[in-house]
């Protein structure tokens, strides 16, 4: 690396601030590995159209997973500095993050460059369709992280320690998707909803006509009546037992208080302890009318919390997690088939649809 792996706000201010004839002459003196990244971004790109026209040939959809910033050391940011919260340095002004709540008294500092949606909305929403178009190529739905931040989001100023001294700001709403809609069609998406959301949030996600989430486990946290519980479940929604931010069913269960413990077990009228606790809320995600049921690999297993996929707020041992070869017996496969007839889920029959 001719900077010595240093971020691009670090480099010489030729390149940080993106000089074409100190380009040009980085390209030429440094063509060959260039060609070399570019080569194997091409093979990559071969592959997975490959493997998704392999999935698709055969009824499989790819979810995509969109969030909702983007890092300041990033090409994006690099490339386009004057649709983010930099000054004239490349330093960041404002970050993104989350407000205090009863779980965190000083809130989330995320800490990337948040965006200027006025700049971004007079080039009419370039870099985001663009954004949309090419993630469309790679999956056949997409989810939108932090969903709210379309429609208001909280800005903290570069200098703050934590989230506290932040405000929230109106983001660009109906207007995005509007342009998105316009430029590439109606695509597939799914609003991440989760959280302390508004009114607001739930109008953008209905005026839109997008799925928001169903996570079972927050539904069972506690014996209080809430929206996730399957009752309450919409057709245009998707319902999972918990995602990859979640523990595996059998270890969240561990941790349930005694209470909640009860009100699942009146809830399903079963008898629930580690062994079984798993399958009965893969079932219940199968009973839902949501249109469609998101299951993670690990509560198909039944496994316990040794297999969870990641630890929100922490930065290492996560995404470790690997399916062996030979898990997914024909026993597993027949269940599950059982449970597609049995539920309605049988897209020839409903259009609804498992993952």
């Amino acid at each position: 690396h001719a900077f010595k792996q240093s971020a691009w706000f670090d480099w010489p201010e030729a390149f940080r601030n993106r000089n074409q004839r100190a380009l040009q002459e980085f390209a030429v003196e440094h063509a060959n590995e260039i060609n070399k990244t570019k080569w194997v971004q091409m093979i990559f790109h071969q592959q997975w159209h490959e493997l998704r026209s392999y999935c698709n040939e055969r009824n499989i959809e790819l979810m995509g997973d969109m969030p909702m910033y983007v890092a300041h050391d990033s090409a994006d940011v690099w490339g386009n500095r004057e649709i983010f919260t930099l000054d004239e340095n490349g330093s960041v002004t404002e970050v993104s993050g989350v407000p205090p709540d009863i779980f965190n008294d000083d809130g989330q500092l995320w800490g990337t460059p948040l965006f200027k949606w006025e700049v971004i909305k007079k080039s009419g929403y370039k870099w985001w369709i663009n954004r949309f178009r090419r993630n469309m190529e790679l999956f056949d739905m997409l989810r939108l992280d932090h969903f709210r931040g379309f429609s208001d989001y909280w800005a903290v100023p570069a200098n703050e320690k934590t989230a506290k001294a932040g405000q929230w700001k109106r983001g660009p709403r109906h207007d995005l998707f509007i342009a998105v809609e316009q430029s590439l069609g109606k695509i597939a998406l799914i609003a991440e909803d989760l959280g302390e959301i508004d009114e607001p949030v739930y109008a953008l996600r209905d005026g839109q006509n997008l799925p928001g989430m169903n996570v079972l486990q927050f539904g069972f946290n506690d014996a209080v009546d809430n929206n996730y519980l399957p009752h309450h479940h919409t057709k245009n929604s998707v319902v999972y037992t918990g995602t990859h931010d979640n523990n595996t069913t059998i270890g969240w269960f561990k941790c349930l208080p005694p209470v909640a413990k009860k009100h699942l077990m009146d809830y399903t009228n079963k008898k629930l302890n580690a062994k079984n606790v798993s399958e009965e809320l893969c079932r219940l995600a199968y009973q839902s009318v949501s249109q469609l049921a998101v299951l993670p690999i690990q509560d198909i297993l039944s496994l316990d919390e040794s297999s969870r996929m990641n630890m929100p707020a922490t930065s290492s041992g996560n995404w470790t997690w690997r399916l062996e070869q030979g898990s997914l017996t024909k026993a597993i496969e027949n269940k599950l088939n059982r449970w597609v007839e049995l539920y309605g889920r049988s897209a020839s029959r409903s259009g609804s649809n498992v993952l």
